[in-house]
This record gives C-alpha cells, structure tokens and sequence, in this order.
C-alpha cells in the first residue's frame, strides 16, 4: 500500500508539472514561404518556414488565412519606427509628413531611424483577424542604443493593419500604452499594406563605426561653451563628482547629463542639472535642457 501511495503522488506530481508548462511558438517558424497581397494580387516576401498550422484551443501556433503572423510584427515595428523616427516631419518641424512615414524594408538603409528585431517573442491568435505579439525585443541604434521589449494586439481590417493594446517601456521610461491615448495616434498606428510587403535585406545592419568622430572631452567642451552662452555669469560642470550620463551614439555624437552649478549677476550660485546631445557633425548642443 506504501508504494502504490508513492507510485500515485510522482504521477499527479507530473501531471501537475507538465500542465504548468507554457507554450511559446517564435513568430518567424510559423510563417509559409510567399503569399499575394489580397488587394494588389502583388507577390509578398515573408521568411521561408518549415513549421506548419497546428490548431490549438489556446491560439498558439494558429495561422490567419491570408495574414502571417510575421506580418502582425512588422506592423508593430513600422508604428514604433515612425512615432520615435526625428526625420517625419514638415520642413518648419511643427506637424508629421506622413509621406515620410518609413516602410520595414527602410532598415536596409543604415541613414534611417529603424528597430532592430532582436528576438521575435511569441504570438497567439485572438481572433479571426487579430494576433497578439508577446514580447518582442527590439533595439535601435539610429539615435542611441536602446533595446526595448513590447507586447501589442494587430488586426488587419481587409485593408490595414492596426496596432493596438500596446504594452511595455520606451525610451525615456515612457509607458508605451501612452501612444494610444495621443491624439492623431491613428496615423501611428494604422499600417498600410505597402508599408510592409517588403523584406529587410539583412535584420542587422550594424552601423558605421564613428566613436572616433568626436571624443568625449571634446564633446564636454562644446557642451561648457553652450552653457556659458547661457550663463555668462558662470556655468560649471561636475564632470567628475555629478556626472549622471555619457553616451555616444552610432553616428559619433554624444547625450551628456551632469550636475551644474550656475551663477547669476549678483554673485548668486544654484543647483541645476542639464542635460544635452553634442551633435558630432555640426558640433553644436542640441536638445538642451536644464
């Protein structure tokens, strides 16, 4: 009897391990060969696969009849591409030009902003027309390296692909289910088709080597002198003792963020941090903040 009581616990112990297990299925495994736009008729690429549709009550591993998931990611990739890209805007740098808007293929490009896919996560199928991307890892190198993990809903209406129910941190710990609640996020999160029916040549275009453009002593002095236009009464940096950020991007320029004491005209001293990006090309601070 002692042993059959042992015998029964190892088993339901078992079973109990292997329900808890969770099933993940990579976006780029479950993916066929080619498909036709279904309003153009034009061919697509999508990545070659040799996994197919398995039918599951949990939605792992289902396919949309005439929308890879492969697809759903992309869409999620051109939306956060363009609300972060610096080159979209109208020439006065007011309002967005839409005609500017990037396509996934742009990566090819290493002048445009784009996201790197790091790790493609998982999806699951909500719904005849709608995948869950499940955190998929990005990283863009295009401003300074940044590497982010999102989640987020795509439904393709029969024209468009939109992206909704985003989750997870942007650059500068911005919660991404912010982009939503923006007005005009629409033109965000709404794809068209021909935004991306075309492959990336290559996922990782490692960008140009210019660490050597502007070293940071240099990039500080610029940062000094700009500060000192501002403060002629005195603006010191601690590099040394409050120094709170130094990062140089792909393109050779430098973010600085450090501790300041300024001074006014009556002899007066304060506390402030400032913040800035040395532009390696034009040698000039951008973005200063204080």
């Amino acid at each position: 009897m002692y042993k059959k009581i042992i015998s029964l616990t190892t088993l339901l112990t078992g079973l109990v391990m292997f329900s808890s297990c969770e099933l993940t299925i990579p976006v780029s495994e479950s993916v066929s060969e080619s498909m036709q736009n279904t309003n153009t008729g034009d061919s697509v690429s999508v990545p070659e696969t040799n996994q197919t549709s398995t039918e599951n009550s949990d939605g792992f591993n289902e396919i949309i009849e005439g929308f890879p998931p492969e697809f759903a990611v992309r869409a999620g990739v051109v939306a956060l591409t363009n609300y972060w890209a610096l080159d979209v805007f109208t020439e006065d740098g007011n309002s967005y030009d839409t005609e500017k808007f990037h396509k996934f293929s742009d990566a090819n490009n290493p002048e445009y902003y784009y996201w790197n896919i790091r790790n493609d996560g998982f999806y699951v199928k909500k719904s005849e027309n709608t995948y869950q991307i499940v955190n998929l890892e990005m990283e863009t190198y295009s401003y300074k390296p940044f590497v982010m993990e999102v989640s987020f809903d795509v439904t393709y209406d029969g024209e468009n692909y939109i992206v909704s129910n985003l989750e997870g941190t942007g650059p500068s710990q911005m919660d991404l289910s912010f982009i939503e609640q923006e007005s005009g996020s629409e033109m965000f999160l709404i794809i068209s088709p021909d935004k991306i029916n075309e492959e990336r040549a290559s996922e990782f275009i490692s960008p140009e080597d210019n660490s050597e453009k502007l070293s940071r002593n240099e990039a500080q002095k610029i940062f000094e002198d700009y500060g000192e236009l501002l403060y002629p009464y005195g603006f010191k940096c601690h590099w040394i003792i409050d120094l709170r950020a130094a990062e140089q991007d792909a393109n050779g320029s430098w973010f600085l963020k450090v501790g300041v004491t300024v001074t006014n005209a009556f002899g007066q001293e304060r506390k402030i941090v400032a913040e800035g990006t040395v532009n390696a090309n034009t040698l000039t601070v951008e973005g200063f903040y204080d």
